[in-house]
């Protein structure tokens, strides 16, 4: 995924746009598919107070970014969606003079490394700052990434470096963007199971193509002529 705005302002954007249309959300954790004739039709469900329940259905969409691929072994154990994770740490940081529009991608030598930092600047007058990356492991869920001090550490060393007035922090971040092994993402049917679709391995760039790819899957789901040619983003 990208993170040049803010992913919760998006989702919380798009998720009003749909309860606007009736749209029931349910936030709950899906532990099994019953699949019956080899069609899913029920999801089995674990709610935020511990009770067990069923929903039934004749579609579902996974699209869990770099979880995916944990929750389709849990939900899919015979057809596991290979998706893996990659760590970035970033700032948001506000700075005591407003700056330009522009966003800044370059090569960055300081006294002890040198990186390749991203700068996205926001109409909020924040800057977004990115560029120190890891393999680490995936949390188990978003909320149990720790950003690490060291990394932290260098990505204000880029801040420094590049804006050396004065400026605060407003956010400390590590996030996890989802990866395939050849670079380009799922948008597709899931192979032998009915009903079944999945979207993820965006990299990043999922803040971007992420409305568009919820678009493409909606008319999978729906079976109605696709506005976009994603015939080489299968499994």
């Amino acid at each position: 995924m990208t993170e040049d705005s803010d992913p919760y302002l998006l989702t919380t954007f798009l998720l009003g746009a749909a309860k606007s249309k009736g749209t029931e959300f349910l936030q709950a954790g899906a532990t099994k598919l019953s699949i019956e004739n080899n069609h899913v039709s029920q999801v089995h469900v674990v709610g935020a107070d511990g009770t067990t329940f069923f929903i039934s259905c004749d579609s579902v969409v996974l699209a869990a970014g770099p979880w995916t691929d944990p929750l389709s072994k849990s939900l899919l154990p015979d057809h596991h969606i290979p998706i893996s994770s990659y760590a970035g740490h970033s700032l948001i940081i506000r700075p005591s003079t407003p700056v330009t529009a522009d966003c800044l991608f370059m090569p960055l030598t300081t006294r002890k490394s040198s990186y390749h930092p991203e700068i996205f600047p926001r109409a909020s007058g924040e800057i977004y700052i990115c560029g120190v990356n890891d393999n680490l492991p995936l949390p188990a869920t978003p909320t149990a990434a720790i950003p690490r001090a060291k990394d932290i550490a260098k990505v204000k060393e880029i801040a420094d470096a590049i804006f050396p007035a004065a400026y605060t922090i407003e956010k400390e971040q590590l996030c996890f963007r989802p990866m395939t092994a050849h670079g380009d993402p799922f948008v597709c049917r899931v192979p032998h199971v009915e009903g079944v679709f999945v979207g993820a391995g965006h990299n990043f760039w999922g803040i971007t193509l992420g409305p568009g790819t919820g678009k493409v899957l909606s008319e999978m789901v729906l079976g109605v002529e696709m506005s976009a040619d994603v015939g080489e983003l299968c499994l």
